[in-house]
């Protein structure tokens, strides 16, 4: 079932009713704007839990190709459940705006903490380094591929360890469809 269905929650990568609707979230903060929505901190009203809520204006996808983004983006999360990703909680609409609600980690993205503290240790960085390999693997072992690998899209959380994010750019792969557009950030591209 793709975000266009009735809404839904997504536990585990399996669908399951009630509906969630926006009113079922307390906005704490907007997080950041895109060209395409929002990303607010939110809590769930009814279990307390801080989220993120990331919003796309159905007005957008309608003049640009997003939604089969939005879905391939929905069906990626819904797989995946893992302590390096932030996992889909729910997805849902409503008349304006497709949404995806993922956990929140508290901390920062590393761009953030290498601007903070200038240069990692030695130590740090293999941390870091197995932590990204090991989101990496999981991810590649269901057949997706991230592409917009940065550090704006790696979370720190409270306790240091990695949380990889943004899965907007990211594509199904298989030995039969292999990636060969260069797709990402272009400031991270070389280009």
């Amino acid at each position: 079932m793709g975000i266009c269905a009735s809404a839904s929650s997504v536990e585990g990568g399996k669908e399951k009713q009630p509906e969630v609707r926006l009113e079922d979230f307390e906005i704490i903060s907007t997080i950041k704007k895109t060209s395409h929505g929002k990303i607010k901190l939110v809590r769930n009203k009814q279990s307390d839990v801080l989220l993120v809520l990331k919003s796309t204006q159905k007005s957008l996808v309608k003049r640009n190709t997003l939604l089969p983004i939005i879905i391939q983006e929905r069906n990626m999360l819904a797989r995946l459940q893992s302590p390096f990703i932030c996992n889909l909680k729910y997805a849902f609409q409503d008349a304006e705006n497709f949404y995806l609600v993922v956990e929140y980690k508290a901390g920062r993205d590393l761009r953030a903490a290498l601007k903070k503290q200038r240069k990692l240790n030695e130590e740090s960085v293999a941390f870091i380094a197995a932590e990204v390999a090991s989101a990496i693997a999981y991810i590649h072992s269901h057949h997706i591929v991230h592409r917009n690998l940065r550090p704006e899209n790696l979370l720190l959380d409270e306790d240091g360890h990695v949380v990889l994010t943004d899965f907007r750019l990211s594509s199904f792969f298989n030995e039969k469809n292999m990636l060969y557009v260069s797709v990402g950030t272009l400031a991270y591209m070389g280009l």
